[in-house]
């Protein structure tokens, strides 16, 4: 495949299987890096791996949050800085 997406960075969701993990696995084999997420911290581990390990694909679970309260009316969970899920 050519590198038609050298120095790009892509997010794809639901990425641990299927449909997700193969347009992840299309856009890294184009060149660029890879944010995804999965539900299942398991099945994220195995597509960072499937995609070559954290120099290609960095995996982030959905829903996560750095907040270990449950959130409530009043409050909203902190969410993740952008720089620590991407490149």
């Amino acid at each position: 495949m050519s590198n038609r997406f050298e120095g790009e960075v892509a997010i794809a969701t639901g990425a641990s299987r299927g449909i997700g993990l193969n347009i992840a696995e299309h856009l890294v084999a184009e060149g660029a890096k890879a944010t995804i997420t999965a539900r299942k911290q398991g099945a994220l581990d195995e597509a960072v791996r499937t995609l070559g390990g954290p120099d290609h694909a960095r995996g982030w679970p959905a829903g996560a949050t750095t907040s270990s309260t449950k959130p409530t009316r009043s409050s909203r969970p902190s969410r993740p800085s952008v720089a620590s899920i991407c490149w």
